[in-house]
């Protein structure tokens, strides 16, 4: 009896925390858990990375799988900018409790939030700022180039521009608060170096599932989902174009 209520207990502080971190309704988190447990690995409180993918692919419409496999180390090595659990030693599969984080930021109101986490999974090195081999890293899936173009160059290139713009400091990084800065001129410019949110009306679609449900219902709803994952691949297409017009000052 006291095991179950610990586990009561331990289940109700982690609603509480998302909640104050997102904004989002107690109702509306408690149905996200619900959809997240449906993904664990048996007595695990993680879930794979095969699953993860899926779901961000077929759920979330996010359809680079490159920037996919960033997203999952991401949350597995706990940057500090925006995970609940960024201690050192990260078990391989991703925590319940950062998925939800995850998740929660996908549907909540508060830009700043989106912006720590879209720059956490920039920021691939987690050392608080964005070198220009981090942006090469993240920019070489989304240009394209012809047989007798110099790829390494297109991307130096237009590394230079992004850099003209938003290293304010000139000193050569990208930090938190110059990205910061950077989206909040211009909302577009959350995809500088590639998709890691749902688009509006994916959110839409996904709240439609969860929204105005019992935990129940969900959990029924969604009570397959790891199975499914594990035995279909994801509908992954080609990594959208490199999306940003940046006006150079």
């Amino acid at each position: 009896m006291g095991t179950f209520r610990a586990l009561q207990n331990r289940a109700a502080a982690m609603n509480q925390r998302l909640v104050e971190f997102s904004g989002l309704e107690p109702e509306l988190v408690e149905n996200i858990l619900q959809y997240a447990k449906s993904l664990l690995k048996s007595s695990s409180n993680e879930i794979d990375e095969t699953v993860f993918t899926a779901q961000m692919v077929d759920q979330f419409e996010i359809t680079s799988t490159f920037m996919v496999s960033q997203m999952a180390e991401a949350l597995k090595k706990g940057n500090k900018n925006f995970l609940a659990t960024s201690e050192s030693g990260r078990q391989r599969g991703i925590p319940l409790e950062d998925f939800c984080r995850m998740v929660c930021t996908f549907l909540s109101q508060k830009l700043d939030i989106k912006i720590n986490w879209v720059f956490g999974v920039y920021d691939t090195n987690n050392d608080g700022s964005l070198s220009k081999l981090e942006m090469h890293i993240l920019l070489k899936p989304c240009v394209l180039h012809t047989e007798d173009m110099d790829l390494d160059e297109a991307i130096r290139d237009l590394i230079e521009i992004v850099m003209s713009v938003v290293d304010v400091n000139k000193n050569g990084l990208i930090d938190l608060e110059e990205f910061r800065h950077l989206v909040k001129t211009n909302i577009l410019y959350i995809d500088l170096l590639g998709q890691v949110l749902p688009r509006d009306h994916v959110v839409k679609k996904f709240l439609q599932k969860i929204k105005n449900k019992s935990p129940n219902q969900v959990a029924m709803l969604f009570q397959n989902e790891r199975a499914r994952a594990l035995t279909e691949a994801p509908l992954s297409k080609p990594p959208a174009l490199y999306p940003i017009q940046l006006e150079i000052p």
